[in-house]
């Protein structure tokens, strides 16, 4: 990972600093922090010092307990909690604010364990793409709501295709094409 200074000059941190080279996202949450997630060692937090250099904070399933380390997506939502797809553990969802970390699963309802994108919706509902369906975890819920086939809704979500407009509306690229979700439309 490579940082521009101000004065036009680059600081440069090696996978030792990082703990870890896969990075398979990279997100600027409206704290104006920088989240890392990677596929070989958990997630990482960057912020600046008072001293202006650069701190790593890193989340690893050894030191947070995270459920899994490979980590295939990040988001905020409204409340500023950070959402963490992951490739075989779920999703997880972490709490900036009190440092807590839950994970959903299959168990919880979730289509698939290989989630490739989660989204906020304005209502902070997460919608998470996975490789079968989509699943929906209304906000202050535990349970997952599942779009697969059976709902006329595309399987075989795609890594790093999803997205959400500024009009709200939620995309999630497929094998097969892209599903476009108005939320607005799902809760009427």
């Amino acid at each position: 990972v490579s940082t521009l200074t101000g004065n036009s000059e680059w600081n440069h941190y090696t996978k030792e600093e990082t703990k870890g080279i896969a990075i398979s996202k990279i997100f600027k949450a409206n704290d104006k922090k920088l989240w890392i997630g990677k596929l070989d060692n958990g997630f990482m937090r960057i912020e600046k010092n008072k001293a202006n250099k650069h701190e790593f904070k890193h989340f690893t399933k050894e030191n947070k307990n995270l459920c899994y380390n490979t980590i295939t997506f990040l988001s905020e939502d409204s409340e500023h909690n950070i959402w963490l797809g992951t490739f075989g553990g779920g999703v997880m969802y972490y709490n900036v604010k009190t440092d807590l970390i839950r994970c959903f699963t299959i168990k919880d309802g979730l289509p698939s364990n290989n989630v490739v994108g989660v989204l906020a919706d304005k209502y902070d509902n997460i919608w998470c793409s996975t490789s079968d369906g989509i699943g929906l975890l209304f906000k202050n819920s535990s349970k997952f709501s599942v779009f697969n086939e059976s709902s006329d809704f595309q399987t075989n979500y795609n890594f790093f295709a999803s997205y959400k407009m500024p009009s709200g509306e939620l995309l999630f690229g497929s094998q097969k094409g892209i599903t476009i979700i108005h939320p607005d439309s799902v809760f009427q």
